[in-house]
C-alpha cells in the first residue's frame, strides 16, 4: 500500500514539474536598441546565462534567444548586461593556482550580472568555481574586472593580489572614504555590496541594490516525527538458509537541517537529518528461537527539489545516502548471537508543506545490517513523517 502512495506521489510532483509557470514580465533590448516588454523565464541563474527563453504574451509558445541577440534583459531582481571584456581565467584551487603574478587575461563576451546600478555598477560574473566582480562608470559602455588572485610564487608560497582594494580606492576616493575604508574588504558579494550602495548613496538619490531580491542562501530547522514500516530478514552465510522477523511499525524521532541554495528560485536545497529508531522482535525457525533488538542513530545526508503550488505550499522530491549506527544491538539464533553494526543505504521521497508544517513518505532501500559474521541481514523501510519548522 505505502509503495503504491509513494509512486502516486511521485507521479503528481512529476505532473506539476511540466505544468509550473516560471515566466515573468521583463523586457529585453535588441541590438538595435529596441527594447520589448516580454516573459521571461526566470530560473534565478547561478552561472551568468548565454541564452534565455521568452515570450511576448502568455498564449505564444516560448522561444530561446541567444546571447549574440540581446544588449541586455531583465526579470523580477535580475539584469544582466553584455560586454566584451578581459576576464581573468586563472586557477583558484590551491593545487592548481599559477606560477606567475600576472592575470591570465581573455577577451570574451558575456553577460554580466547587475548586482548594485548607480553613479559605480558593481557586476558578477560566474562559471563554476570562476567568480569574477567587475566595475563600470559613466555611461556604462564598458566594464573592467576589479583583479583579486592568488599564485604560488616559485610553487612553495601562496601569494595573494588584493589589487581591487586600490581600485575601489582609486574609483570612490572622496572625503566620505579613506585608504582605511578599503583594506578589509574581501572579494565577497557582501563586502563589495555593500561598499557600492555606501558609495552610490553618497554620490545620487536614484540606485538600485539587485541582491536584496535575489536569491539568498538560508538555513531551517525542524522538528521531526514518524512511523516506519520496517522489514528485517537475515541469510545464514554457511547453509544460504533465510528467515525473516514480521514486518513492524516503528518510530522515529529527529531533527532536519536544511539549507536552502541561493539560484535556481530557491527550488534546491541540502538537507541533513539525523533521528533514533529501534526495531525488536521474536520468532521461530525450525524451531529454533530467533530475537532482534535493535537501536541505531540514523543520519540521512541528501538533496531536495521544490516544486511551488503557491506562496504557502510546495511539492518535494528528495533523494540520497544514509548513515546507520547501531547502538548495543544484536541478532540472536538459538544460542548464536550476532552484534548489529553500521550500515548505510539510498534512499528516495516525497514530501507536501505547507507554510511551516510538512508531510514527506520515504522508501529506504536495502541496507546490510553485519559483517563478516555467521549471518548477513537485510534492512528495509517504508515511512511517513511529520515535520514543524520552527527556524
Amino acid at each position: 500500500m505505502m509503495k503504491k502512495l509513494i509512486m502516486a506521489l511521485l507521479l503528481l510532483s512529476c505532473s506539476f514539474s511540466f505544468a509550473q509557470i516560471n515566466f515573468e514580465p521583463g523586457y529585453l533590448i535588441e541590438n538595435n536598441g529596441t527594447k520589448k516588454e516580454v516573459l521571461i523565464k526566470n530560473i534565478a541563474w547561478k552561472n551568468n546565462p548565454t541564452e534565455f527563453e521568452f515570450k511576448e504574451t502568455t498564449a505564444d509558445k516560448s522561444e530561446k534567444i541567444e546571447m549574440e541577440s540581446v544588449k541586455e534583459f531583465s526579470v523580477n531582481s535580475y539584469k544582466f548586461v553584455r560586454f566584451t571584456i578581459n576576464i581573468d581565467f586563472s586557477k583558484t584551487n590551491a593545487n592548481e593556482l599559477s606560477e606567475s603574478a600576472n592575470p591570465e587575461w581573455k577577451s570574451v563576451t558575456v553577460f554580466l550580472k547587475l548586482l548594485v546600478e548607480g553613479e559605480l555598477n558593481l557586476y558578477q560574473y560566474e562559471n563554476g568555481n570562476l567568480i569574477r566582480y567587475f566595475i563600470s562608470s559613466g555611461a556604462h559602455q564598458d566594464a573592467a574586472q576589479l583583479i583579486y588572485r592568488q599564485y604560488n610564487e616559485n610553487a612553495n608560497q601562496i601569494k595573494t593580489d588584493y589589487s581591487f582594494r586600490n581600485q575601489l580606492y582609486t574609483a570612490m576616493k572622496s572625503a566620505a572614504f579613506n585608504a582605511d575604508d578599503f583594506r578589509k574588504i574581501n572579494y565577497k558579494k557582501e563586502d563589495l555590496t555593500a561598499i557600492f550602495v555606501k558609495y552610490n548613496q553618497l554620490k545620487t538619490e536614484i540606485f538600485t541594490d539587485h541582491t536584496k531580491q535575489q536569491n539568498k542562501s538560508s538555513l531551517h530547522l525542524k522538528a521531526l516525527v514518524g512511523v516506519n514500516s520496517t522489514s528485517i530478514d537475515f541469510e545464514n552465510i554457511s547453509n544460504r538458509a533465510t528467515f525473516e522477523f514480521d514486518t513492524k511499525a516503528t518510530l522515529k524521532f529527529g531533527l532536519e537541517l536544511e539549507a536552502i541554495l541561493p539560484f535556481n528560485n530557491n527550488k534546491w536545497s541540502l538537507f541533513l537529518q539525523p533521528n533514533f529508531q529501534t526495531f525488536k522482535s521474536e520468532g521461530k525457525r525450525l524451531n529454533v528461537k530467533t530475537e532482534i533488538d535493535y537501536k541505531f542513530i540514523e543520519i540521512p545526508i541528501g538533496v531536495r527539489h521544490y516544486f511551488f503550488l503557491s506562496d504557502k505550499s510546495k511539492l518535494s522530491l528528495d533523494a540520497g545516502y544514509s548513515l546507520s549506527f547501531a547502538m548495543d544491538s544484536h541478532m540472536k539464533y538459538g544460542t548464536s548471537e550476532t552484534p548489529l553494526k553500521k550500515s548505510s543505504n539510498y534512499f528516495a521521497g516525497i514530501g507536501f508543506d505547507y507554510k511551516s508544517y510538512g508531510i514527506e513518505a520515504r522508501y529506504g532501500f536495502d541496507r546490510g545490517l553485519t559483517k563478516n559474521a555467521a549471518f548477513f541481514g537485510n534492512h528495509t523501510t517504508i515511512g511517513i513523517a511529520l515535520k514543524y519548522k520552527f527556524l
